[in-house]
């Protein structure tokens, strides 16, 4: 297994964001939302003026795995973080 980290400073092309919007779209099904907003949370999170990051686990197949983590730029009274997507 092979675990890709992208954040601001290492940002995934659109290719690699696609294969995780498209990964995390599938797998969460029911519970998920359209594949438009699960790219619009990975492009927040790799937007070096908002942040936070992305990881996505692969096998020789493919994505097996993928979390998705905004920074809220707050701190404090609620977390710097949100998890927004994990599958």
């Amino acid at each position: 297994m092979h675990i890709d980290t992208y954040t601001p400073d290492h940002a995934a092309d659109d290719a690699q964001r696609d294969a995780v919007a498209s990964f995390l779209f599938k797998h969460l099904d029911q519970f998920g939302d359209p594949k438009e907003h699960i790219r619009r949370a990975i492009d927040y999170a790799l937007d070096p003026g908002r942040g936070g990051f992305v990881i996505a686990g692969r096998n020789d197949e493919g994505i097996i795995g993928a979390v998705v983590v905004n920074d809220t730029g707050m701190g404090g009274y609620i977390p710097e973080h949100i998890l927004v997507y994990i599958a």
